[in-house]
């Protein structure tokens, strides 16, 4: 069996507390935690400073590449929400341009074999479907009931 090597995907930041939120550079490389909880006002940067830290520990190299399910309540909002706000972090950090992007089915992989699954909650076969995540984000997950 042939199996193919997937290439290491190299992030240089040169000031990384002027991208990071504090809070999230604070923890950027914390991963002994199971669940963090994330919390502030509105526009306070929870989202954005989450799906950077999602997008950069997927980056790493790990012994397997990270599967990612990033949920929403509704998935009509999937598009419009979650789904380009991690595609504007990829392209912020030039990285957009190596990945295979599926914007039909919202899933994107990195080059390094990482992927990211988009689902809504509101159809529980399709998010039933993605079993071997290692990871998820819900957002909004206040709404959640």
């Amino acid at each position: 069996m042939i199996t193919k090597n997937k290439p290491k995907i190299n992030i240089i930041i040169d000031y990384p507390s002027r991208v990071f939120n504090k809070h999230i550079f604070d923890k950027l490389y914390d991963y002994s935690t199971f669940t963090e909880v994330h919390y502030g006002g509105a526009s306070s940067g929870k989202s954005h400073g989450v799906i950077q830290k999602v997008v950069f520990k997927s980056c790493q190299d790990w012994k397997h590449p990270r599967k990612v399910l990033f949920l929403r309540k509704v998935g009509a909002t999937v598009r419009d929400s979650i789904f380009e706000d991690v595609k504007q972090c990829l392209d912020n950090w030039q990285l957009l341009d190596k990945c295979k992007v599926n914007n039909s089915a919202y899933r994107i992989e990195l080059p390094n074999g990482a992927q990211f699954i988009f689902k809504g909650l509101d159809n529980p076969e399709k998010s039933s479907q993605s079993k071997a995540c290692q990871m998820s984000s819900w957002k909004k997950h206040q709404n959640l009931r």
